[in-house]
């Protein structure tokens, strides 16, 4: 290869390339204006007597024509490197210009199918050798999943995703979402509609295969097992690490697993209440295990109905014809197990339509909090519940996110301790940063989050950066509900980080209640307690 000055007239620029990106070449020529042309253009000579044929550098050609430039310092491939003009212009272009994966792809299959290994590659276009790996196995996708990765409806991590998927699962998605990429293809300069999110095309895979293999299924068995769909196999799919659950593949030996956790709760909540020996109902939090488990499933020889918590159909408490029920929460990373009562009157019958949330018992229970007299405390319901445009659960979470960060702002005041790494451990999963991680992030560190400052990190104590991971895990909605208060507090990870008593947690609750509070008017004297009272003045 030598170096030469050749006049742009000189240059030929083929329009039959398929990989590489143009992006925005004005922002390059103002960059090259500035510091000059840092990589110069890669050509070789062309077939036309003293021409070149442009290898790796359009973007740079097309940005200093913008300038007017008339020559331009280009390097031209002699003899063997001629023959590799391909493989060199690809490295160019997958290192300076973000190729699209799928274009990488092609690259790279091409490259192995020629003799090269994917280690050797690796070390040329400094990937890793899963990356590469992961990026030729999306040339499996289907065409239409192609375009919509393409025309940017689809992320690099759903893509990945939708990889597992069979040609028939494919075809299912395409079906279900082909009229979403239409608008987003309508509207996708105007940003009207954005592109499908990770989370939707996990709901998609996992309605396929109800089998979700949660983090307290998992046992010894699974993590070698074939029969799962290795989300989290981060030697094929590295984008994928920041997944939680994958789905089992083996039916009958994830039920044999559901039987044997459900059958363990059940027993632990049968021996410590004499009164749910002959509990038969079982109440979920979350809607999926209803689909996983079915209307009702057999443990240990008893049939038992299962139930979501959809609306207030229970109680902690046992009333008038209320039934026994095992109640099961789905807390972080395991499912807790209570006992509990299915209300009489609110008891699902067969064929009937279920009732409307009655939302005016969550607030009694939120206001109940305060432990006012009666008629003060049904005053208040009632203030609440006639605010113009009352949302009980904005009302709610209000009282929590306040709460919430009244307690970050003593977190970040302790001393780190061995506490911090053992609930980590316990229950948390860092992930992707998104905004609420980003905010943790900046108000633990004292920095914005970037790569570098996540680097620095590791110089701390261990202790201080468990401290900020299980953090950055943290929610809000870790706090116990204020409308189930007493029953959530039961078993709260987050709360033995804080370190905080039930009471005092309960008296932050009260008082960021009383500032919800409306304000209540002085009651209206009837119209004859008033002339009483004038005329006894007058009397006087």
């Amino acid at each position: 290869m030598k170096k030469a000055v050749i006049k742009l007239s000189d240059l030929i620029v083929t329009s039959n390339r398929t990989t590489g990106g143009e992006g925005d070449i004005n922002l390059l020529a103002e960059n090259i204006k500035q510091v000059g042309l840092i990589n110069d253009i890669s050509v070789k000579p062309s077939d036309k007597e003293g021409k070149f044929e442009v290898i790796a550098g359009r973007r740079r050609y097309r940005a200093v024509r913008l300038l007017k430039w008339e020559t331009v310092p280009c390097n031209i491939l002699e003899g063997e490197e001629i023959e590799r003009a391909e493989e060199i212009a690809a490295a160019e272009n997958i290192n300076r210009l973000a190729m699209h994966p799928l274009d990488e792809a092609v690259i790279f299959k091409k490259l192995l199918e020629n003799g090269s290994t994917l280690e050797a590659l690796a070390k040329q276009y400094d990937r890793k050798v899963s990356e590469i790996w992961q990026r030729i196995q999306l040339l499996e996708l289907s065409d239409d999943i192609k375009s919509m990765f393409r025309g940017g409806f689809l992320s690099l991590q759903s893509a990945a995703l939708l990889n597992i998927l069979d040609n028939e699962g494919q075809e299912l998605f395409v079906k279900k979402f082909e009229s979403s990429f239409s608008e987003h293809k309508r509207f996708e300069e105007s940003a009207i509609d954005g592109p499908l999110q990770d989370y939707s095309v996990e709901s998609f895979i996992a309605g396929l295969n109800n089998d979700i293999l949660y983090k307290f299924i998992r046992d010894k068995q699974c993590i070698n097992c074939k029969t799962r769909t290795y989300f989290e196999d981060k030697t094929l799919f590295p984008e994928l690490s920041y997944i939680e659950n994958d789905t089992c593949l083996n039916h009958e030996c994830y039920l044999q697993k559901w039987n044997k956790l459900l059958s363990a709760g059940i027993k632990a909540v049968k021996k410590e209440n004499a009164t749910h020996e002959t509990a038969a109902t079982l109440i979920f939090t979350d809607g999926d295990f209803k689909k996983i488990l079915g209307k009702s499933i057999k443990i240990d020889g008893a049939d038992y109905s299962v139930i979501i918590d959809t609306f207030d159909i229970r109680t902690d408490k046992p009333t008038k014809g209320a039934q026994p029920c095992i109640y099961v929460v789905f807390r972080q990373t395991k499912l807790v197990f209570t006992a509990s009562y299915l209300k009489a009157k609110d008891k699902p019958k067969a064929g009937s339509a279920s009732t409307a949330p009655d939302k005016g018992c969550k607030v009694t229970k939120v206001v109940n909090l305060l432990n006012l007299p009666k008629d003060e405390e049904t005053a208040a319901v009632k203030a609440l519940k006639e605010q113009k445009n009352f949302n009980f659960y904005a009302f709610e979470q209000s009282i929590q996110k306040k709460v919430y960060w009244q307690l970050m702002e003593e977190v970040k005041n302790n001393s780190p301790d061995i506490k911090d790494i053992e609930l980590y451990l316990k229950d948390a999963d860092f992930c992707f940063m998104y905004i609420k991680e980003k905010e943790i992030f900046e108000f633990l560190t004292g920095n914005k989050y970037n790569e570098k400052n996540v680097a620095e990190l590791a110089k701390l104590p261990k202790e201080n950066i468990f401290k900020l991971l299980y953090a950055l895990k943290s929610d809000y909605q870790d706090l116990p509900n204020p409308s189930y208060f007493d029953n959530d507090y039961k078993d709260n990870s987050f709360m033995e980080w804080v370190g905080i008593s039930k009471d005092r947690l309960l008296k932050l609750y009260q008082e960021e209640l009383k500032l919800l509070l409306p304000k209540q008017k002085a009651p209206v004297e009837k119209a004859t307690e008033k002339k009483a009272k004038n005329k006894k003045k007058e009397e006087i």
